[in-house]
C-alpha cells in the first residue's frame, strides 16, 4: 500500500486543526508522535479499495469548456466541478494536487446514506423496521429496538450530546485503535428520551453501519466496494478507515480524490435518475426531513435543503459535496476550517457557485 506525503497532508492539517478548535486538545507530544508515526498508523488503519473501471458512471470527461471560479481564501485546499458528466474546474492549493486522496470526516456518514437506501430497495426492507429485528449485534445494544429511519436521521434518542461530550475523544479512540464501534455502542446502556428528534451523533451512523453488515453479512467496506465503488470510473483507488481489530468504522474516515468525490455524487445522480425505488425513498427521506436548525435539515444521514434537487455532504472541517440533482451538477470543496474568512456557510457559497456556472 503506497501512502505518499501529498496523499496525507489534508489528514495532518485537519488533525492538527481539531487541536486547536478544543480544549481537549492533544498535548505537544501526542501531536509530534502522531506526525511521525503517521504513515505506519494510516498502513494498519486503512483498508485499500482499488482503482475502479465501473460503467455506470464513466469517467469525467476533460474536454469540455472550462470555468474560472473564485475560491479564493487561504483555508482551502481543493476544490473540484463537474456538469453533465464534464469537469469544468479544479484547482489544487497548499501541496495538494490532482491524485491527492483527500480524508474525508463525516462525509463518509453520506456514503452510509446511499448504503441504506440501496439496502432498502435490494432487500425490500421497510424504514420502520427495528435495528435489532436483523442484526444480533445491536441486540446487545440501546439501539436494539430503535427504527431505522430514526437512526438514519440522527433521531434514535439515544444520545444527544455527541458533539459536547464524545466527538473529539471518540476520535481520539478509534485514531489509536483502543476500541471497536460495537463495543463503544454497549457501553452506552440507556437512551436519553424518545426517539425522533434531531442530535448530530456519529454513534448513529456506526449502528447504521453494523446493522448493514448483519444485513448483508460483510464488512461496510466492502458492502461500499461492491454497491457504489465498483459501479463508477475511479481516477485512483480509496481508503476506508478502520479501528480495533480491524473493524470498520462508518462514522467518518473515507479518503478518496477530488474527482472520484464527484464520481459519487455522479453515481447518486445515476441512481436517482434510473432506479425508481432509489428515487422515491429519497424523496420520502426529504419528505420526512427533520430541521437541525434554522433552514438546515437532515434526513438518511444527507444534509438537504427546501429544495428536492439538492442535497450535500459534509465534513467537519469545510468539506462538502454539493450535488443537484436536476442540473447534474456535482461540486467538491475541501478546506481546513469551519469557517471560509469572510465567506458564508461553505455550502451557501457552493450553491451559488453552482446556480452561476
Amino acid at each position: 500500500m503506497n501512502f505518499s506525503h501529498r496523499t496525507l497532508f489534508p489528514l495532518t492539517i485537519l488533525f492538527l486543526f481539531s487541536t486547536i478548535q478544543h480544549s481537549n486538545a492533544f498535548s505537544d507530544q501526542e501531536i509530534l508522535d502522531f506526525r511521525l508515526k503517521t504513515i505506519q498508523q494510516m498502513k494498519v488503519g486503512f483498508s485499500q479499495l482499488e482503482k475502479s473501471n465501473g460503467i455506470l458512471v464513466p469517467p469525467l470527461r476533460l474536454d469540455g469548456k472550462r470555468v474560472n471560479l473564485e475560491f479564493d481564501f487561504d483555508n482551502n485546499l481543493a476544490h473540484a466541478y463537474a456538469r453533465n458528466g464534464f469537469l469544468v474546474s479544479e484547482e489544487y492549493k497548499r501541496g495538494s494536487y490532482q491524485w491527492t486522496t483527500f480524508y474525508g470526516y463525516s462525509m463518509k456518514k453520506s456514503l452510509i446514506g446511499m448504503l441504506i437506501i440501496i439496502n432498502y430497495c435490494e432487500n425490500k426492507i421497510e424504514d420502520n423496521e427495528l435495528m435489532g429485528m436483523r442484526s444480533k449485534r445491536l441486540r446487545q445494544t440501546a439501539w436494539s429496538d430503535v427504527k431505522a429511519s430514526n437512526t438514519a436521521n440522527m433521531a434514535s434518542g439515544v444520545v444527544n450530546d455527541f458533539v459536547e461530550n464524545y466527538q473529539i475523544s471518540y476520535f481520539r479512540e478509534n485514531l489509536r485503535r483502543k476500541i471497536t464501534p460495537l463495543e463503544k455502542l454497549k457501553k452506552i446502556s440507556s437512551r436519553y428520551g424518545s426517539p425522533g428528534v434531531f442530535h448530530y451523533s456519529g454513534f448513529d451512523t456506526n449502528a447504521l453501519g453494523i446493522w448493514l453488515e448483519d444485513i448483508y453479512g460483510e464488512k461496510i467496506s466492502d458492502i461500499f466496494r461492491k454497491k457504489i465503488w465498483t459501479k463508477i470510473s475511479s481516477q485512483k483507488e480509496s481508503y476506508w478507515q478502520r479501528t480495533k481489530n480491524l473493524e470498520n468504522i462508518s462514522a467518518y474516515g473515507f479518503m478518496a480524490t477530488a474527482r472520484d468525490w464527484i464520481q459519487i455524487g455522479r453515481y447518486f445522480i445515476h441512481l436517482y435518475n434510473s432506479d425508481n425505488c432509489f428515487k422515491d425513498k429519497f424523496n420520502k427521506v426529504h419528505s420526512s426531513k427533520l430541521e437541525s436548525k434554522e433552514n438546515t435539515f437532515y434526513g438518511n444521514q444527507f444534509w438537504l435543503t427546501k429544495d428536492l434537487n439538492r442535497l450535500r455532504f459534509r465534513g467537519y472541517g469545510g468539506q462538502r459535496t454539493l450535488i443537484d440533482l436536476k442540473e447534474k451538477k456535482v461540486l467538491f470543496i475541501y478546506s481546513v476550517k469551519n469557517q471560509y474568512g469572510n465567506f458564508e456557510e461553505p455550502a451557501d457559497f457552493g450553491w451559488r457557485i453552482m446556480k452561476n456556472n
